[in-house]
C-alpha cells in the first residue's frame, strides 16, 4: 500500500465538484423542468440522484484502484478497447463545449434581469472573456473562483429550499396556495415527466469533474 501525494485537499475537491454540479439546470433549467413536468419533477430529480449516486461509487471504487488522468475515459479504454476510449473522450468533449455555451447563455439570460438594455450576445462574450482570464491565471485561480461560487451556489439553493417550503406552506398570496393544487400539478402525465427527464440528468452535470481531480488529491491510498 502506498500513498500519493498531490496538493488538492478533500474539502477543496467537495467544493469545486457542488461548484461544478450546481449550475445552469439547478437555476434556470430547473424551471422549465417544473412548466412540463409539474410535482413529477420532484421524483425524477431523486431518481437522477440515485443514479448519478450509483455512478459515481463505481467511479471512485475504479478511481482508488487504478488513479490515472484521464478516468472514465481510461476506464473505457482499458475495459473495452482504445476504440471506446476514443469515442468517450471525444463524447465528453462535445458534451462539454455544449454545456459552456448553455451556460453562457443562461448567464446572460440572469444578467438580463438587471441589464435588459444589453444584448444577450454580448452579454455571452463578456462572460466568455472573464471565464478565459480566470483559466489564464492557472488552476490555483480556477479552485479559488470555483470554492467561492460553490459556496454561493450551496446558499442560494438553501435558500431556495427555504422560500419554496414557506411558500407551499404558507401560499403565495395568489388566489390558493401551492398544496391546494397540487393535483393540477400533476396533470403532465408520463409525457410530461419524461420532458423533465433530461433536465434533471443534465442538472448533475459536472460531478464528473471529481474523477478527473480525484487523482491530485493530498492523501489517496493506492494498491
Amino acid at each position: 500500500m502506498q500513498t500519493s501525494q498531490g496538493k488538492l485537499p478533500w474539502w477543496q475537491l467537495t467544493l469545486f465538484g457542488v461548484g461544478c454540479t450546481i449550475g445552469t439546470v439547478f437555476f434556470l433549467g430547473s424551471s422549465i423542468a417544473i412548466h412540463k413536468s409539474g410535482f413529477w419533477i420532484l421524483f425524477i430529480f431523486i431518481l437522477a440522484a440515485l443514479a448519478t449516486l450509483f455512478v459515481y461509487v463505481a467511479l471512485a471504487q475504479m478511481t482508488v484502484q487504478h488513479p490515472h488522468k484521464g478516468s472514465f475515459r481510461t476506464y473505457a479504454q482499458q475495459a473495452y478497447g482504445r476504440s471506446a476510449g476514443f469515442s468517450v473522450g471525444w463524447m465528453y468533449w462535445f458534451s462539454e463545449m455544449l454545456i459552456m455555451g448553455s451556460t453562457l447563455t443562461a448567464l446572460g439570460i440572469f444578467t438580463q434581469f438587471w441589464l435588459p438594455a444589453i444584448p444577450l450576445c454580448l452579454l455571452a462574450v463578456g462572460y466568455t472573456v472573464l471565464a478565459l482570464f480566470v483559466v489564464i491565471r492557472g488552476s490555483n485561480g480556477i479552485n479559488k473562483v470555483e470554492n467561492l461560487l460553490a459556496i454561493v451556489k450551496i446558499a442560494a439553493v438553501l435558500m431556495f429550499i427555504l422560500v419554496a417550503g414557506f411558500a407551499f406552506i404558507k401560499g403565495t398570496g395568489g388566489v390558493m396556495p401551492i398544496h391546494s393544487s397540487a393535483a393540477k400539478w400533476f396533470d403532465s402525465g408520463w409525457l410530461g415527466a419524461w420532458k423533465g427527464l433530461l433536465y434533471a440528468f443534465y442538472a448533475f452535470g459536472g460531478i464528473e469533474v471529481m474523477g478527473f481531480m480525484a487523482v491530485d488529491l493530498r492523501e489517496q491510498a493506492v494498491r
